[in-house]
């Protein structure tokens, strides 16, 4: 006998919303230094994230992510005017750092293990059960 399963779309899809912005963050980060044990630690997370994000009707946390929602597009405006502010190339020691200096990182590519875990990682095949057992 097969079992049956119920998923809420809209669960679903504010899973995936929130799976692509934890993605895109840890694409922020030089991902040419990201050790084994981190791969780990991010397949972990994600999955992790993905399967809570599921249960927080269930736990009757639709008012603290409405609120955390609200937090976040309160924030968004201040965090697009500290990221251009000037002083964000300030180094440690007091250095004005010219930002053309670092434009290199932009064009660094990372391994293909570490773009395989962010762009096509076997995630996604994995919640929605199309992983086969060798894969």
């Amino acid at each position: 006998m097969e079992k049956q399963v119920y998923a809420s779309k809209s669960r679903l899809e504010i899973a995936q919303i929130v799976d692509t912005i934890f993605v895109k963050a840890i694409g922020l980060f030089d991902l040419s230094s990201i050790k084994k044990l981190d791969q780990w630690l991010i397949r972990y997370a994600r999955e992790k994230i993905f399967q809570k994000m599921q249960t927080l009707w269930i736990m009757g946390k639709q008012r603290e992510f409405l609120a955390l929602l609200d937090y976040m597009e309160k924030e968004i405006p201040r965090l697009r005017e500290l990221a251009n502010n000037p002083d964000i190339w300030i180094s440690s020691n007091g250095k004005i750092l010219n930002p053309k200096d670092f434009e290199f990182w932009r064009e660094k590519k990372p391994p293909k293990k570490i773009r395989d875990l962010i762009e096509q990682d076997r995630f996604w095949r994995k919640i929605t059960g199309n992983e086969s057992k060798t894969g």
